[in-house]
């Protein structure tokens, strides 16, 4: 499912962005020095990512890795910052671009078609 979600900015200001939701078998996958991750959702500037682990990242750290997409043989680099932490999942913001916009555009183009096959 395709929805727009607000999210929220540090300067507490809301704007809307596409959010894109995963299927299981098309996640993409976050690698990062502990270990590889699957994404749940993104957005332009972040993603969610399911993390059970016991030590989990702390709200505020840096997280540096790479995103592993589907179709792309060459995982892309990534760094972002956590901004919430729960008990199986984290959100990390990264920096503005850094997301492979393509990708998340074309993620939610197949799902919505998928939703709606008259169009």
């Amino acid at each position: 499912m395709v929805s727009s979600t607000p999210i929220t900015q540090p300067t507490q200001d809301r704007r809307r962005q596409v959010r894109v939701t995963f299927s299981p078998v098309r996640r993409p996958r976050l690698r990062l020095e502990g270990g590889t991750y699957e994404v749940l959702d993104a957005s332009l500037d972040g993603l969610r990512v399911r993390h059970t682990d016991p030590a989990r990242p702390r709200l505020g750290d840096e997280l540096v890795g790479h995103l592993e997409w589907p179709e792309l043989e060459v995982p892309v680099g990534i760094a972002g910052y956590v901004v919430r932490v729960e008990s199986s999942e984290f959100a990390l913001r990264c920096e503005q671009g850094q997301l492979p916009i393509a990708h998340i555009l074309a993620e939610a183009a197949r799902r919505r078609d998928a939703q709606d096959p008259g169009h």
